[in-house]
């Protein structure tokens, strides 16, 4: 998903590894330079290919888990968080 305007941006990302079964789902925003990264596994530093595409901006990011290895709702939780910074 990826929504934009000329003062942010909403954008889902999924993470796929060939070397494991499975994907994960992640999101950020960014409202200029301030960027802020929602992973619902919690205090994880966005991957490097993110970092770099965001290299010029300030990345904060979630500490709460929210999401457990088991469950299957990491993508809702992206979204939760998209309209929760939409508002």
């Amino acid at each position: 998903m990826q929504i934009e305007n000329t003062s942010f941006s909403l954008k889902t990302v999924c993470l796929l590894n060939a070397a494991r079964p499975g994907l994960h789902w992640l999101a950020y925003v960014e409202k200029g330079n301030p960027a802020d990264y929602y992973d619902s596994f919690g205090d994880l530093r966005p991957p490097p290919e993110l970092r770099e595409y965001l290299d010029n901006c300030n990345v904060t990011y979630n500490y709460k888990t929210e999401h457990l290895p088991n469950m299957w709702n990491f993508g809702h939780l992206c979204l939760h968080f998209l309209v929760g910074s939409y508002k």
